[in-house]
């Protein structure tokens, strides 16, 4: 079940009795969640008819679910991170998980327990079990498309929409993540004043640059400036309490999508049908490809295991995480020179 058909499902109040909210995406949950409370919960009576746990027991869910509501036909009980549903099982886990079997068979219908993960559920084991006796709700990260129809709901209290290619460069510049994005949509609200659509060059001029555009923009200036330019935006990460180990990990992953975006050119591939493989934006495809496009494929694949040779020697206690990513840095830029003038 999709987040839509969830809250279609609130709104016809025709709901189960458990659900487990599952996937990266917060703001949408949070959205679903007090969306359900509204549904179910008389006002006034909230607090009557709600009980929320951190990481509680079996026997916490059982007996909150088993207490009947106060005038109204049903309470809400939400169990944030239950332990049983995370990697992590104590040593009772078996015996747990056939009371938690027993209990989703025969769950009360006086009350509707939201099971609340902050990510995913890595047991098959778990995951078969929910879909047989519970309803998982899925709550992944928006496409851009998506992120555009969410981004003029949110802006038409306001009387205000905001254009196609502002919310490419907004995703570009702060990332998918909805809270974020929440949050960077006030300040263009503020900053717009009386304007009624939101343009690229608010976008540009307000929003914060997520940590990855900025090593991004450090990167490309490794590709294209020199060495020394790269090193002051380096600093200028560094200053701002950004960790080396962090900035390397960002450029081992960004040579591995040059790696596969150079593969995948030579072979004959569009650059635009390899953003959703890549998990790229919109915007980062033409960079990306024209980028990938500087070195040949073999000298990609050479500095992507130097990354990952580097990174265990941090990993290991071997080298320190700065010497690490001015080693990458130095050999992105060395390869990149002996292939301007001809040399490998």
């Amino acid at each position: 079940m999709n987040p839509n058909e969830f809250l279609r499902v609130v709104r016809d109040n025709s709901l189960d009795s458990v659900y487990c909210f599952i996937g990266n995406e917060e703001w949408l949950k949070q959205n679903a969640l007090q969306t359900l409370k509204k549904r179910i919960l008389p006002e006034g009576l909230e607090e009557l008819n709600e009980m929320s746990f951190d990481a509680p027991s079996l026997s916490q869910i059982m007996d909150a679910a088993q207490t009947l509501p106060v005038m109204c036909e049903r309470r809400l009980v939400v169990a944030i991170d239950f332990p049983l549903l995370s990697a992590k099982k104590g040593k009772d886990s078996k015996k747990e998980l056939e009371r938690f079997k027993e209990w989703l068979a025969l769950p009360n219908d006086t009350c509707v327990t939201v099971f609340y993960v902050h990510g995913t559920i890595e047991s098959k084991t778990i995951l078969a079990l929910l879909e047989k006796y519970a309803q998982i709700v899925r709550f992944e990260t928006l496409t851009e498309s998506e992120i555009l129809k969410w981004c003029n709901r949110l802006l038409s209290p306001f009387g205000k929409t905001i254009e196609p290619m502002a919310v490419q460069e907004l995703v570009l510049r702060a990332g998918k993540d909805l809270t974020t994005l929440s949050g960077e949509l006030s300040k263009l609200i503020a900053f717009v004043g009386e304007e009624k659509v939101i343009h690229t060059a608010d976008v540009e001029t307000i929003v914060s640059r997520s940590l990855e555009f900025r090593v991004f923009e450090m990167f490309n200036t490794l590709m294209t400036s020199t060495f020394s330019n790269a090193n002051v935006q380096l600093a200028s990460l560094l200053q701002n309490g950004e960790k080396p180990v962090s900035i390397l990990s960002m450029i081992t992953r960004q040579i591995r999508q040059m790696c596969h975006m150079r593969i995948a050119l030579d072979a004959g591939f569009p650059a635009q049908g390899l953003k959703e493989p890549l998990h790229l934006v919109e915007r980062a495809v033409f960079p990306v490809s024209k980028q990938a496009k500087l070195l040949p494929a073999s000298d990609w694949k050479e500095i992507y295991s130097k990354c990952i040779d580097l990174d265990y020697s941090v990993k290991s206690g071997q080298m320190r995480d700065i010497d690490a990513l001015q080693s990458a840095m130095l050999n992105i830029t060395s390869r990149r020179d002996k292939v301007r003038i001809g040399t490998h």
